[in-house]
């Protein structure tokens, strides 16, 4: 396990420096998954931090985040212009909900709103980002046709892998790590009466294990990916094949 985590701490310097060389060519796709690279291996090194000081619980709410960005990393690979475009919309019409949910907020409570200009909590403020952010997603209409079909739920973009990108992967492999690992890992997350059950439970190495292992093995296929959307041009480096090797070597829990 010590040179497993070892050849992941050099994989994310490598990527580090290789991923930024050809950033001012990227497209809508290349920009999506290079802001993937910090939380990703972010994340996953703190898992093993976490996990080396016996803190399980904490890494595995930290685990249910990169389980649902690699779901979403896959599913925004096929047609991706259209998916993206639309989780764009999403996000500026979700902005435009906020805003308004302040707003409304602030009239219903007067001691909140703030005199500073440039105060989240300042009308004229609010009226300036509803602005850009309502500009942004007529550009974003203007641009591209939009269906239903497109905003999906989490785990009806595990499925869709599935149909779509079996390369790499058995037959239900996403929603299975969907039911399995965000389902699950739900628990704690939200601290409902199951997750504070598993305060009391003993944790032990194999939590560990699992734990390092997957978050590792999503890094790796990240980088795959990287390399075949052209983020990272030339040969995947050698390091990958052996972490993979590492990895496989892991599997006996």
């Amino acid at each position: 396990m010590k040179l497993l985590k070892k050849q992941f701490l050099s994989l994310k310097k490598e990527i580090g420096i290789l991923i930024e060389k050809d950033k001012a060519n990227y497209g809508y796709l290349q920009n999506y998954l290079y802001f993937f690279y910090a939380p990703l291996f972010t994340y996953t090194e703190s898992i093993i931090l976490l996990c080396e000081n016996k803190n399980y619980i904490s890494a595995s709410v930290i685990m249910r985040s990169l389980v649902e960005a690699h779901i979403k990393i896959i599913y925004h690979q096929t047609d991706s212009k259209h998916r993206l475009a639309s989780l764009v919309k999403l996000d500026f019409e979700e902005r435009i909900k906020e805003i308004n949910k302040i707003r409304e907020l602030i009239k219903k409570h007067p001691n909140l709103e703030s005199v500073d200009a440039k105060s989240l909590f300042s009308f004229k403020r609010l009226k300036e980002l509803e602005s850009i952010n309502k500009t942004n997603l007529e550009a974003v209409l203007k641009g591209n046709q939009f269906a239903d079909k497109y905003h999906k739920k989490l785990f009806d973009k595990a499925t869709e892998c599935d149909k779509e990108f079996v390369k790499n992967a058995k037959s239900g492999h996403f929603e299975e790590m969907y039911i399995t690992m965000y389902g699950y890992l739900s628990l704690p997350t939200h601290l409902n009466f199951a997750g504070l059950e598993m305060f009391k439970e003993k944790q032990n190495k194999k939590d560990s294990k699992i734990l390092i292992t997957e978050a590792i093995g999503i890094c790796v296929a990240y980088v795959k990916d990287l390399y075949e959307n052209n983020v990272i041009s030339g040969k995947i480096p050698k390091l990958i094949t052996e972490i993979e090797n590492l990895l496989k070597s892991q599997e006996s829990f």
